[in-house]
């Protein structure tokens, strides 16, 4: 519902319901390719490059820079006319929303990653957004 409210004040426009079974199909790309390309793949390569000069701390690294990178994909085009708008949004979208995320995977499992992010689209969907 944060996420929907966030939408609502941010763009300016009224909630237009859709179908719950649609908008739930509908949420089962982006949460699967999302996290399959930032949680898995990048977080991987991050992993590869960090190992080996922090063996320790590698893992956490690496997510936080995936996190990073998948937070703030989302606001390239604010970051050309607002940058610190953007800055500030995207520092706000991955703490309440990417860090979740980036904990489910590391301490559970992608999978638990791609059904959670699934859940907050499948709700911001479902409001038109």
């Amino acid at each position: 519902m944060l996420n929907v409210f966030a939408l609502y004040l941010t763009s300016g426009q009224a909630i237009a319901w859709q179908s719950p079974l649609a908008a739930g199909l509908d949420a089962w790309q982006p949460a699967v390719v999302e996290e399959v390309v930032y949680r898995f793949a990048l977080l991987s390569l991050f992993w590869l490059a960090l190992r080996r000069s922090q063996p320790r701390h590698a893992a956490w690294l690496a997510a936080l820079l995936a996190l990073l990178a998948h937070t703030f994909m989302h606001f390239d085009d604010l970051f050309v006319q607002a940058p610190f708008a953007a800055l500030g949004l995207g520092a706000v979208t991955a703490l309440l929303w990417g860090l979740p995320l980036t904990i489910l995977a590391l301490r559970r499992d992608l999978e638990s990653a791609i059904a959670f992010h699934w859940i907050q689209d499948a709700a911001r969907f479902v409001a038109g957004f």
